[in-house]
């Protein structure tokens, strides 16, 4: 019994965690367990190395070089300072660093390299979190005001109220987010975009929103400029609502980047998980027949598609979809399902991506 318990809690997901993991991540049951299963897959024993542990984050970020990063991310999710971490402390890690908003994201680097522990960063640290965030996204220009001790210092010196040169965490995620260089790093590592090609963009964002926000109806004059055959209202709707994410009536040129990024990336895979997000109404991990129907008849008006006879009825594509895929027979189906089930409907496939 003694020695049984010890390996039943690092190898077996429990409803407990399911419980926990999903009210503290944007992950479903269905895509918990895939993860489990993949973690269990790659670590038997149910413990994560850290070696191991940077090798994972290669994948997120193929470009940089996570390894100074994830020293830092290492020991701070090492929770019990054991030299590993379990399953349920790896998905929160990769959760805050992958998936959560700008301000999340920033108050773990802020954790992360709050060495001192005392809630406070001083030049020293803002150094070293910054070089490791640069190597992190793949950013090589380091030369004058990109300089990871100069940005530092300028970051500091503008928003150190006391003069005592040290930051609180409110302050740096503020000084961060507005900090071009760091602003723009961020966004090349979440997109495909080249640093020249955010600066063009940001450029025509401020033009059009000089005040730095955009609400819904330029949002959707702007996807009017991509879909200029389509009716994209109906579909902004659900995707102004999924990318405010503070739910104040308006996206800053994160956001607003984020979003297009997103919902036009030759990635289909990617384009398919943001639409499920965006139709999951119920936030449930599942879409239903109405949600589905829903969606797809945005994304018809959103491309222009005006034939919605016979099998191209949006109701009767959900229902044929969910039909094909729901294994459970409860006429939902999750992300996964989803996005397998659209890229083997050639229609829907050529709706979304026809490029692909």
């Amino acid at each position: 019994m003694g020695n049984k318990q010890p390996n039943t809690s690092s190898t077996e997901l429990t409803d407990k965690q399911i419980a926990l993991l999903k009210s503290n991540t944007n992950y479903s049951e269905e895509e918990i367990r895939q993860w489990h299963a993949g973690f269990i897959r790659d670590c038997p024993n149910g413990k994560l190395d850290k070696k191991k542990f940077v090798d994972i984050y290669r994948q997120f970020y193929p470009r940089g070089k996570p390894d100074k990063y994830c020293k830092y991310a290492f020991t701070t999710f090492d929770t019990n300072h054991d030299g590993l971490v379990d399953f349920s402390e790896f998905l929160l890690a990769i959760t805050a660093t992958s998936q959560g908003d700008l301000d999340d994201r920033l108050t773990i680097a802020f954790e992360m390299f709050d060495i001192s522990n005392d809630g406070q960063i001083d030049l020293k640290e803002l150094t070293t979190l910054l070089t490791a965030m640069y190597d992190l996204v793949g950013e090589s220009d380091r030369t004058g005001d990109r300089d990871p001790k100069k940005r530092a210092a300028n970051i500091i010196a503008k928003l150190d109220i006391s003069g005592d040169k040290k930051l609180s965490k409110a302050e740096f995620i503020a000084g961060c987010k507005n900090d071009a260089v760091i602003q723009f790093a961020l966004l090349k590592a979440n997109t495909d975009y080249s640093d020249q090609e955010i600066r063009e963009w940001h450029a025509g964002f401020i033009r059009d929103c000089p005040n730095g926000r955009l609400d819904k109806k330029k949002f959707i004059e702007v996807y009017k400029q991509f879909y200029p055959t389509g009716k994209p209202e109906t579909f902004c709707k659900y995707a102004f609502d999924a990318f405010d994410a503070n739910h104040d009536g308006s996206i800053n040129f994160e956001e607003f980047l984020l979003a297009i990024s997103a919902t036009s990336s030759h990635d289909l895979d990617e384009r398919l998980a943001v639409a499920f997000d965006m139709y999951d109404i119920s936030n449930d991990g599942n879409i239903d027949n109405g949600e589905l129907s829903k969606m797809i008849s945005a994304m018809y008006d959103l491309v222009g598609e005006t034939d919605r006879k016979g099998e191209n009825d949006p109701k009767k594509r959900a229902a044929q979809i969910i039909g094909q895929i729901d294994a459970e027979g409860d006429k939902k189906i999750s992300k996964a399902d989803f996005i397998a089930g659209c890229k083997n409907d050639p229609h829907i496939r050529k709706l979304l991506a026809p490029n692909v």
